[in-house]
């Protein structure tokens, strides 16, 4: 987690500098087709994974916007 707003900018730094180390290019026209695929193995999370698919389906409509997914260690943050 994040101490300070400079700790954070310092990392947006870095992704801005190497964008190929932390960013991987998404077929955005696969994508919009296909859907936002997600494992049926989440359990007791389907008002958040309702926010995440609205938040995706308003992008996919052109919309700007940002999703984050906090949490600490093993609390099931990755598909």
């Amino acid at each position: 987690s994040y101490q300070s707003m400079s700790d954070v900018r310092s990392d947006l730094r870095l992704m801005l500098d190497n964008p190929s180390t932390f960013l991987r290019d998404v077929d955005t026209t696969k994508l919009s087709t296909t859907g936002l695929l997600i494992e049926k193995t989440m359990f007791g999370r389907n008002v958040e994974l309702s926010s995440i698919k609205d938040a995706y389906q308003r992008s996919v409509s052109g919309e700007c916007g940002l999703v984050t997914i906090t949490g600490t260690s093993g609390t099931g943050k990755s598909l």
